[in-house]
């Protein structure tokens, strides 16, 4: 299959998932095409820069640690843990996203999924905080 053009269709972190239905469901050649998409789609937005590419760390960990290469994956879970804040739903889907099964349980893993949520409780904190400093009520 042709790498050279991204389905404009699909978002930036879509093709991955598609890979990983295609898989499931034996269709191995096309699941391999999606997932090179993704790699191909993730390496060009981070070396670009685009705003979107903190969190594509994200889905290229996912990318290796599905095909079992746990060193790429944990170099680009590293990088993500860099950033300070994470969003809630980064925090919900690193402890359920099966293209991280083969890494589940790993004490490392483990590590970056409590780091990750750390620094989302962290920002929860500050924000409550700055809000009673504030004399802001939620209710």
């Amino acid at each position: 299959m042709d790498l050279t053009q991204i389905p404009t269709n699909l978002a930036i972190n879509d093709m991955h998932r598609i890979g990983y239905i295609y898989y499931q469901q034996g269709i191995r050649d096309t699941a391999a095409y999606y997932f090179q998409l993704q790699e191909q789609a993730c390496l060009e937005a981070i070396e670009s820069g685009r705003f979107y590419s903190n969190f594509l760390h994200y889905d290229l960990a996912g990318f290796y640690a599905f095909y079992g290469e746990k060193e790429q994956a944990y170099l680009w879970l590293n990088k993500l843990t860099r950033q300070v804040n994470m969003p809630i739903w980064l925090v919900d889907l690193i402890k359920i996203d099966p293209l991280f099964d083969k890494m589940r349980g790993e004490t490392e893993f483990e590590n970056i999924v409590a780091d990750v949520e750390t620094k989302y409780q962290n920002e929860q904190e500050r924000v409550k905080i700055w809000l009673e400093n504030n004399n802001i009520r939620l209710e």
